[in-house]
């Protein structure tokens, strides 16, 4: 999208907490941008994933990094858990490298 053409409003998104269940997340890079076309950017989306999997203790099923999002496919061990939580790690993370 080019620079100061605004982004489409972000679609609403439900979060579902089913203990035992797998989940498929998915999250896209700023304003659709191709961010994670370099292997050094897509590493740390990797590693960004594999440090949330261990701090959340959640079991990692199935990943890929596209250009522009990321979408993978969890199940947490514990229970009480929630889905925004191991989300957001992986995204912060992500953000830091």
């Amino acid at each position: 999208m080019p620079l100061g053409v605004d982004a489409p409003p972000r679609k609403t998104r439900r979060t579902f907490n089913e203990p035992g269940h797998g989940h498929y997340l998915t999250f896209s890079c700023y304003r659709g941008y191709c961010l994670l076309a370099k292997e050094r950017t897509c590493a740390w989306v990797v590693d960004a994933i594999q440090e949330a999997r261990l701090r959340h203790e959640f079991d990692l099923y199935a990943y890929g990094v596209m250009p522009e999002h990321v979408p993978l496919v969890v199940r947490p061990r514990l229970s009480p858990y929630r889905m925004k939580d191991f989300l957001a790690a992986v995204r912060r993370r992500a953000e830091i490298n």
